[in-house]
């Protein structure tokens, strides 16, 4: 009565710390659940599908162990390898998960075991629908001081974050304000540049122009 939870052919996937759900690389099939039906039976009558149950209304609330750390539910007695009910619960009706993807929680119940609630999807794609740091950002449309996160407005970092543009031009004018006054040599430099600039333009203008 076991399911064969492995990370490669070479053995199991190394320990690694995380701030919700199990590796996304584990591989939970359904041919590994007994054929008795013996761990299903005893997952079910583990989990508690009263109508009137969560956010939605129909959550299937798992009564078994739950992680303290992240809130999930914890099948490590069951079937003898760390994982959790959700997504033993989507095997059982649902079929395998394909390698490389979790299941998000459409209804924000960690405890729900529905399978109608979850979603498989890639870990950078879940991580912009959980409560962590990176999710609560992506939820925002504008930045702390009112400034819309939109096309016009937003710069997009190699990392993915946002920058408001508007802070940004506002944040390098101050600076260059504050190195005008305090900084004779920054303030030579940067009165030279602008001179400099403004006899090219001049001079590209007339060019383009011939009667100025």
């Amino acid at each position: 009565m076991q399911i064969s939870i492995t990370g490669s052919d070479n053995g199991p996937l190394p320990k690694k710390k995380r701030s919700f759900d199990v590796p996304a690389m584990i591989r939970l099939r359904q041919k590994d659940i007994d054929t008795d039906g013996q761990v299903s039976e005893f997952f079910w009558s583990k989990v508690d599908k009263t109508p009137g149950l969560g956010k939605w209304g129909d959550c299937w609330f798992w009564t078994g162990g739950i992680s303290k750390q992240t809130g999930y539910g914890n099948c490590t007695k069951i079937i003898g390898k760390k994982t959790t009910p959700h997504r033993i619960a989507y095997v059982l009706v649902k079929g395998p998960i394909a390698d490389g993807l979790e299941l998000n929680h459409e209804c924000e119940v960690k405890r729900c075991v529905n399978p109608d609630h979850l979603e498989p999807m890639t870990h950078e794609h879940n991580m912009l629908f959980s409560d962590t740091l990176p999710g609560l950002n992506a939820k925002k449309t504008h930045c702390p001081k009112g400034h819309p996160y939109n096309q016009s407005n937003t710069y997009r970092q190699k990392n993915g974050g946002r920058v408001c543009k508007r802070c940004r031009y506002e944040k390098i004018k101050a600076w260059t304000a504050n190195k005008l006054a305090n900084d004779p040599d920054y303030k030579e430099k940067y009165l030279s540049k602008k001179r400099a600039y403004s006899l090219e333009y001049q001079r590209k203008q007339r060019g383009l122009n011939p009667l100025q």
